[in-house]
């Protein structure tokens, strides 16, 4: 268990996936995280391994990846500059 931590969760709509709605939610639910809680410390986000296009999202917002034998954890260390 991480001290002052938030785990993420989020879907998206087959017919809306690809549009790029799921990074946008996660960016927005991140800052929203951030100002709500000065003692947030990190994000977390728990992703299938075949689930390429979240793996893809993660990344790209700066997410640590960590692999374990059937999913991959995200972790997000949040610092005052957020």
């Amino acid at each position: 268990m991480i001290k002052n931590c938030y785990h993420l969760n989020y879907s998206i709509s087959k017919e809306y996936r690809g549009k790029g709605y799921g990074k946008k939610i996660i960016e927005i639910g991140c800052n929203f995280l951030v100002k709500k809680s000065e003692k947030i410390k990190k994000i977390k986000a728990l992703v299938k391994k075949e689930n390429i296009a979240s793996q893809k999202i993660f990344n790209s917002l700066g997410f640590q990846e960590l692999v374990l034998e059937n999913v991959l954890v995200y972790i997000k260390t949040i610092n005052s500059s957020l």
